[in-house]
């Protein structure tokens, strides 16, 4: 006895991924260096927990973004002065672990990245601090007590 062949219905189709075909494997992602990082998301090597992390962006307005915003008023009114800040070319990325949630990178919109790294421990001893003096007690200093 065999039963007629499941058909899928629209909705089933639509919502159900395709089973991956033979030879068809997930596709690894490679990590990039910091100073390789743009405007989106990457996967990293996080210099504080040395974790394989994939950034957390945060976009950040900066003062070209104020002044485009002064221009746009200038040129097209009141209501044109908020374009800039909904318009992500005047922001900085600033780039987080996911992981432990230190900053590693800002990405600024016209510039180079700048890196951060956890600062170097202190490995230097201080300074040779000399033993205390001995002060010879006389009778003129136990009087004025």
């Amino acid at each position: 006895m065999t039963s007629a062949p499941l058909e899928k219905t629209a909705w089933q189709g639509a919502t159900q991924t395709p089973a991956p075909q033979p030879g068809q494997g997930l596709i690894a992602q490679r990590t990039v260096d910091l100073n390789q990082l743009g405007e989106e998301p990457r996967l990293v090597n996080c210099p504080f927990c040395h974790h394989q992390v994939m950034t957390r962006v945060q976009k950040e307005s900066t003062s070209a973004t104020g002044m485009a915003a002064v221009g746009c008023c200038l040129f097209g009114g009141i209501i044109c002065a908020f374009l800039p800040y909904c318009m992500e070319m005047c922001h900085d990325s600033h780039h987080f672990c996911t992981n432990c949630g230190q900053k590693v990178a800002i990405r600024p919109h016209d510039g180079q990245v700048q890196i951060f790294s956890p600062q170097n421990p202190v490995v230097t001893a201080p300074a040779h601090i000399p033993p205390p003096q001995a002060v010879a007690m006389t009778h003129e200093n136990m009087g004025k007590n």
